[in-house]
Order: C-alpha cells, then structure tokens, then sequence
C-alpha cells in the first residue's frame, strides 16, 4: 500500500524483481492459483516452508497478456461479488418471509400445533459410521463440507465409493431429490439443505437424512432448521458453549410448529 508498512513473521513479502514486465494484478490471481496449500507443513502450527515457495513455479505470459487476463479475473470476480450480494438479499427477504408468515419458531406466537420431528417424519436417519475408501471413479460420497445453506455443491469437491459400499450404506439411508439433509456433527452443525440432486449417493454419518411426511414440506422443515432461534435453542448448552454434535434420537425429539398445509405450501412457492 502506500501508506507502508511492516510484515510480521508470520506472513511472506513479495518483491516484484522486473516491475516493467509484470502486471500487479495478474501476479495476484496466479498466487491464488498457485495452490500453495498443498506445500504446507504439517505440525502443531502448520505453516509454508520459504525454500518450498522458491521451487514453486507459475505461468508468466508478455505483460499485455498478463493484463488480459487480469482484466478477465477482475470481471468475473466482479461478478461473483455481486452474485454473493444476491444471495444475502435473498436470504433475507426468506427469512422475512418465514417470520411474517409464521412468527417466531420458537415461541409460536400463531399458536400453531406442536409435534415431535419423528411423528411429522416418515424417516429420519444418518450416514454411515464407518468411513468408507475413497476412490477415483464410483458412486459419490457426500459428507458435512458438501452442504451449504443454499444446497449441496458435491461437484466442487466431488468424492466417489465403490458401488458395493454404496449399496450397504444405500440401504439403510436413501437420500431422494426433495429431502432435507442436516448436519449433525462437526464445526457447521445445525445446516439444513434440500437434495435438489436427482442421483443416488452415500452420505457420511455428520449428516443426517429427514424425509418429511404428509403434513410437512421439506422448503418449511429446512428453513425452520436454519432459523437462528432454532438453532440458538438446540445448539447451545447451558453454559452457553456451542454444540458441535447431535444424536439421532435428540433430532427427533425436536419439536416442531406445524402450519397448516396450505401456509406451508404458499411459503413453498415464495
């Protein structure tokens, strides 16, 4: 910048050797790309070794196509920013939506009907315990980094299994297009995502399988999940100390306000 300043040990300065031939923005992107996670050290502290980062090579095009390029990458994360933008507004006006429609999901102030989650479920399951190899080619696998608020994004990260390992933990947990998926272990438990995928695939045992029954849509099950009083209720102990894991049998125990059909399914179009 050019107001300077001083580069603590735990980050790296780059100086650029030949500022005639390079374009400052092009470096960037081919830092990003350069994967330099994948030199890392695995220790207590993990950290870059600076002999590593020397043998690393990048792309280095003529300075106009460095420009080029940059101005291409600029563009497109122009537009990623705005989408992302999109997106938080859009989340927003739902949860508005689901709070004038509904009320607050924890106090029902609508005085809807209150069930357990198990008798508004036709099923509720989990993945497999056992993590099974992962393979090149196979059936995909998906786990607790593959759900996101917004749905699952399996091919960023795609993992596969074998197809016998599949049928076994098939048969037991069956995801089907319009399910809701919901984490239950780790760092981001408390996500809800509908299955918009229409192919067969194999979860971990970090997610568990809800197939709603005749009186509840997936669209109000989920975003009643995501709902932060929801989670303020189910994910927090006592103490006031996050809850990273949830069992089969507390899930269930969940107990849901349940508007009628026809709420449920104006919310659902919206």
């Amino acid at each position: 910048t050019d107001c300077g300043g001083w580069v603590i040990d735990t980050a790296f300065y780059t100086e650029i050797s030949k500022p005639d031939e390079t374009d400052i923005r092009y470096l960037f992107y081919a830092l990003k790309g350069a994967n330099f996670e994948s030199l890392t050290i695995t220790t207590s502290i993990p950290g870059v070794n600076r002999d590593s980062l020397y043998s690393k090579r990048v792309p280095f095009p003529p300075l106009e196509e460095q420009k080029r390029i940059a101005a291409i990458l600029d563009k497109a994360d122009a537009v990623r920013q705005k989408r992302k933008k999109a997106i938080a507004l859009t989340e927003e006006l739902l949860r508005s939506t689901f709070l004038d429609m509904f009320g607050d999901p924890v106090t029902n102030p609508k005085g809807w009907q209150v069930s357990k989650l198990s008798d508004m479920c036709q099923k509720i399951s989990d993945g497999t315990h056992h993590s099974p190899p992962i393979v090149e080619k196979g059936i995909p696998y998906i786990t607790a980094k593959h759900l996101k608020k917004r749905g699952l994004e399996f091919h960023k990260k795609p993992w596969f299994i074998a197809e016998e390992e599949h049928k076994k933990i098939y048969s037991r947990c069956n995801p089907q297009r319009g399910d809701v998926l919901y984490i239950k272990d780790g760092a981001t438990t408390g996500i809800a995502a509908i299955n918009n995928y229409d192919f067969e695939f194999s979860m971990l045992s970090s997610l568990a399988l809800l197939k709603v029954g005749s009186d509840l849509t997936s669209e109000y099950l989920c975003d009643w999940l995501n709902s932060e009083n929801v989670k303020r209720k189910h994910l927090t102990r006592l103490a006031g100390a996050a809850i990273t894991r949830l069992t089969l049998k507390k899930i269930k125990e969940f107990r849901i306000p349940v508007p009628p059909l026809n709420v449920q399914y104006k919310y659902k179009e919206i």
